[in-house]
């Protein structure tokens, strides 16, 4: 029935006011299309500003709503519209259409507006809406002294942020240098690690109980071992330097001295030797104590050491064979310009001999005609004046002239010394020819005796000391004191022999030179309070034969001086020293004692009948035992330069023990004297080879 009330009533009811509507005069239709036309207007202009609002405000609830209104309000001013357009072409489909629409997307509106009735009631009332207003603004306010609160902390957690950026960021770069420097560290120790593990040493790192807790792979290589084996041993099964029962022992004393470098053996697998250099270290490691043991094989070093040694000693016997050699050849060098000097002197005194003996024999030879002449002349000068004993004015002008009385007194003395002189003449010239026998080569036998006393007068006029004139010191004679013994006559080379006699009696004298000076010295010095002494190996008095000695004086600073005027006239200049206070301690006790007179003594024995034993001493200085050990020795001198050559004992020691087949010693006191022992036997051997001396001679 609806269906047919719509359809009857509403189709006319439409008809009928569509039918009305073009009734109406133009005014009105102009007028309503004009409403139309404005509310289409109006209705598109609330769709546009919804659309708008709904674009702006997306947040707001339930805002799918708000579309379906404005579609709706679209709607409206759709039908309008086309109710406008209809008012000249009218089309009923079209209006009926668009009414449907409307009249749908109406329902649709109310229905929602009855859902949203309840939602609406909820809305509050606007005193509600004041109170609820000044509540927010209260509200506000204080989210406003909020967020000025905030703002401040805000401030002072920014400035707190921003120092704790600053100091995370300090951190970040420390943390970015620590962390560079542990990872150079890092690659240092691997750098290290690897170098350790590539060394060429051996490195062991033993705990206290000698276990191996560490190895290298040149450890594992030179012992044959892998380092699992090594890693099970202890040091003592490849060190036996290291034995178990002494370990603590060792540990102790590498940890007093931290550091220790030794050579040892290591033994290998195979349980074969092999020498090693140690270098062993103690270390402490996170409170635990270890040694550190590097390991290096020097077996090839050793090999080359012993090979250098070898070398060494082959280069070394060379060396000394040429130094003995040179030597020898210095010596025989020296040995053939000495003989051949001695030779030519003894030439020389022989030819000198020869030609004074003959004029000396024919003065000596008319000196007993001269004595019986002379004689005979003053006899008969007696008779003359007995039997004229007033003589003429003349002559007895002339006796009274010459002296007649005191000239027969003194002729026999004049001749008498005459006589004396040509016999000292004569003795010296046979000892001249004596001690010329330095040319003979041949063995042969004579009297020791006469040698001696041919070479003490050769040496007669150094036995007259002149100690010193400057100082108004005296002259003093050396006293020769003599204790032949009764010997046989010896086999032997006299001009050799001589020889050792002349040096042996040099060295006496000049020992007591330095002897006499020396006490003469302190005695004209009482008031000595400083003494400086210079001598080289001052107690070989031997090697001495002039002396000077300076000295301060204490009350007026006077430098005092001594110098011997003797043969050589040499200048001395004595420094204080140790030995030399020996020297003026020795001096002051002999000044003391009363000037010992200088004396040297030559005694002669036979012992065993077939040897002679020659003994030569004096009372001089003497000398120390390290000295006596070495005066025999070639080229031994502690004479100044150009003054000795370091040959006279070096070769009287040949000839004795070499030439005769003796022996020949110094036996020294020191402050007390020296003495020269010389042995020779009576009669040569026959086997004894002829010498280089006696090939010189």
């Amino acid at each position: 029935m609806l269906r047919y009330f719509f359809l009857n009533n509403l189709d006319r009811t439409l008809l009928l006011q569509v039918g009305d509507c073009w009734r109406d005069p133009p005014q009105l239709v102009w007028l309503q299309t004009t409403s139309n036309i404005l509310i289409t207007f109006a209705f598109y202009s609330i769709a546009a500003l919804i659309i708008y609002f709904i674009h702006k405000r997306q947040d707001i609830e339930r805002s799918w709503i708000i579309p379906i209104l404005a579609i709706c309000i679209l709607s409206y001013a759709t039908t309008h519209l086309i109710e406008t357009w209809s008012l000249w072409y009218p089309s009923d489909l079209l209006s009926g259409l668009l009414q449907a629409v409307t009249a749908i997307i109406s329902i649709l509106i109310a229905s929602i507006i009855v859902l949203l009735i309840p939602t609406a009631l909820t809305i509050p009332s606007p005193n509600q809406l004041q109170l609820v207003n000044a509540e927010l603004a209260s509200e506000i306010q204080r989210r406003q002294q909020a967020e000025k609160l905030v703002q401040t902390v805000n401030g002072l957690l920014e400035q707190r942020v921003e120092n704790r950026t600053r100091a995370l960021t300090w951190l970040n770069n420390k943390l970015r240098q620590t962390v560079k420097e542990q990872v150079q560290v890092k690659e240092k120790l691997q750098l290290s690690q690897f170098a350790i593990e590539r060394s060429a040493d051996a490195i062991f790192w033993i705990a206290k109980d000698g276990k191996l807790i560490y190895v290298n792979d040149a450890a594992c290589h030179s012992l044959g071992y892998s380092p699992e084996e090594l890693l099970s041993m202890t040091i003592h099964e490849i060190n036996s330097d290291f034995p178990k029962n002494s370990w603590s022992l060792h540990w102790n004393l590498l940890k007093k001295c931290g550091h220790l470098k030794i050579e040892a053996y290591h033994f290998n697998k195979h349980n074969k030797k092999f020498p090693v250099e140690i270098t062993l270290n103690h270390l402490e490691f996170k409170g635990k104590e270890y040694q550190c043991i590097f390991a290096r094989d020097i077996s090839d070093r050793k090999k080359a050491e012993i090979a250098l040694r070898k070398s060494e000693a082959r280069e070394r016997n060379k060396a000394e064979q040429l130094e003995t050699v040179l030597k020898e050849l210095r010596q025989t060098q020296a040995q053939l310009i000495q003989t051949e000097k001695m030779s030519s002197l003894g030439q020389l005194v022989a030819g000198i001999a020869h030609e004074i003996n003959n004029p000396i024999s024919f003065i000596y030879g008319n000196i007993s005609y001269s004595n019986q002449y002379i004689k005979d002349i003053l006899e008969l000068i007696d008779l003359y004046q007995q039997n004229y004993p007033t003589p003429d004015a003349e002559i007895q002008s002339h006796i009274e002239e010459i002296e007649l009385g005191f000239v027969k007194e003194d002729l026999p003395k004049i001749m008498s010394s005459m006589q004396s002189g040509a016999e000292r003449i004569r003795s010296i010239i046979l000892s001249l020819r004596n001690f010329a026998r330095l040319d003979e080569s041949e063995k042969k036998l004579v009297n020791i005796h006469d040698g001696i006393n041919s070479t003490l007068l050769i040496l007669k006029n150094r036995l007259n000391l002149v100690t010193g004139l400057a100082t108004g010191i005296k002259s003093e004679e050396i006293q020769i004191i003599k204790n032949y013994g009764d010997l046989p006559l010896v086999e032997c080379y006299p001009g050799h022999l001589n020889q050792v006699f002349m040096n042996v009696l040099n060295n006496a004298i000049d020992s007591l030179e330095i002897s006499i000076l020396s006490n003469s010295w302190i005695a004209q010095n009482k008031q000595l309070s400083h003494t400086v002494l210079d001598m080289k190996k001052w107690s070989h008095i031997h090697s001495k034969t002039t002396l000077n000695i300076s000295s301060k004086i204490t009350n007026n600073n006077r430098q005092t001086s001594l110098e011997n005027l003797g043969n050589s006239r040499k200048y001395w200049v004595v420094n204080s020293n140790k030995n030399s206070n020996q020297i003026l301690d020795l001096a002051k006790q002999n000044h003391r004692e009363k000037l010992k007179k200088p004396t040297i003594s030559i005694s002669t024995e036979i012992v065993d009948n077939n040897f002679i034993c020659i003994r030569i001493g004096d009372n001089g200085l003497g000398m120390n035992e390290q000295i006596s050990k070495q005066i025999f020795d070639p080229f031994f001198t502690t004479k100044p330069v150009g003054k000795g050559t370091g040959l006279g004992l070096a070769i009287s020691y040949k000839i004795i023990v070499e030439k005769h087949g003796g022996n020949i010693q110094c036996n020294p006191a020191l402050g007390e004297g020296c003495e020269f022992v010389i042995q020779i036997p009576v009669k040569l051997k026959k086997q004894e080879k002829v010498t280089s001396f006696q090939k010189a001679g």
